[in-house]
């Protein structure tokens, strides 16, 4: 498998670009709810929907922001091969259909979680294993995510995270975040894909009904603009 291989300059560049892509692809980045307050010495789980092709940028510009922890994100090591200057932030590849290198993969994980740095550690997994359509309903969660807190040997903090990308009056779109409720897992004890799976789909329905009361939360990123662009218009908050 490849492993990631973190540097310094790369994560220098890569900031500043994403930035860039963020503005000139999006009119905001908006975050509903609160940010978890986790301790550093807490290794987190960040587990993401995926639908988009943004969602990892996403959560590499949340853990700047707010965990501010080396960062890893599980990646498709056929993509991985690809785009191999993503190792240098952090990504690590899996062959899912190959048994012994997802259960490299798995222990490779376990050995991040067990043995963080200093700053601590956030690792991104995205359990329905692939780009699902947001409408899929009920989730389709896998089982890896299972597997790995069975193996781990350190307390592990699961964070479920749901993202959207909504068109709001608006020639580019929106992103929406919000974070579930952090859950502290320790050894041995029992945990099913399920429990996950249910609180991910009813963070997903908070997100859908605070988007229908027309509640965007926190702007993180002003973007692009078109010529109808009013955020006081459309009740986004222009004070953070």
């Amino acid at each position: 498998m490849l492993e990631a291989s973190h540097k310094i300059w790369a994560a220098f560049l890569f900031e500043r670009y994403l930035k860039h892509l963020f503005k000139r692809h999006f009119t905001t980045l908006n975050l509903l709810g609160s940010v978890p307050q986790i301790q550093k010495d807490k290794p987190i789980l960040i587990l993401p929907n995926h639908n988009t092709w943004w969602d990892g940028f996403f959560v590499y510009d949340l853990n700047k922001r707010f965990f501010q922890r080396q960062f890893y994100v599980m990646m498709l090591e056929e993509q991985l091969r690809k785009y191999t200057f993503f190792r240098h932030l952090g990504a690590y590849g899996i062959l899912p259909d190959n048994p012994d290198e997802v259960r490299k993969s798995i222990n490779y994980t376990v050995n991040i979680i067990e043995k963080p740095p200093a700053e601590g550690v956030a690792v991104c997994m995205f359990p329905q294993g692939e780009l699902v359509s947001w409408y899929q309903d009920p989730l389709d969660y896998q089982r890896g995510i299972e597997v790995l807190v069975r193996r781990t040997k350190q307390p592990l903090i699961l964070l479920p995270l749901i993202s959207r990308i909504e068109y709001i009056q608006e020639q580019y779109p929106h992103a929406f975040l919000l974070f579930g409720r952090p859950v502290e897992i320790f050894p041995g004890q029992e945990f099913r894909i399920q429990q996950l799976t249910i609180a991910a789909e009813k963070l997903r329905n908070e997100l859908k009904g605070e988007l229908i009361k027309n509640n965007y939360g926190q702007i993180l990123l002003r973007g692009r603009r078109s010529k109808h662009t009013d955020y006081n218009r459309v009740g986004l908050d222009i004070n953070l």
